[in-house]
């Protein structure tokens, strides 16, 4: 009869030990389902800024005239220009003028 109270015992007990760390393991998974949405949040917040910042600087640039082409077309057309009508240079290979021996 004694060894039918100590095995009920036993039995409650690991019962009860069993309940608390399902009621424990419960808390955790919930306190972790809450931190990944919150880590979701700043993610998605972080990622909004970037892209903000990324269209902050371009339209600075663009106010700066960095991505204005119309300077470096000017440049150009100046030195084709430059080159274009003055006398050619003569190529020389290796040094040595081309002689034509026709």
């Amino acid at each position: 009869m004694i060894g039918a109270v100590i095995l009920t015992f036993i039995i409650t007990a690991l019962s009860m030990l069993v309940l608390f760390l399902l009621e424990g393991n419960k808390k955790r998974i919930s306190e972790n389902h809450h931190i990944l949405k919150e880590n979701d949040g700043l993610r998605r917040q972080i990622s909004e800024y970037t892209a903000h910042e990324q269209r902050r600087r371009e339209c600075s640039a663009y106010d700066k005239g960095l991505y204005d082409g119309r300077k470096t077309d000017t440049y150009y057309r100046q030195c084709l220009k430059k080159f274009t009508v003055r006398d050619q240079a003569d190529v020389m290979m290796n040094g040595e003028s081309e002689e034509n021996d026709t």
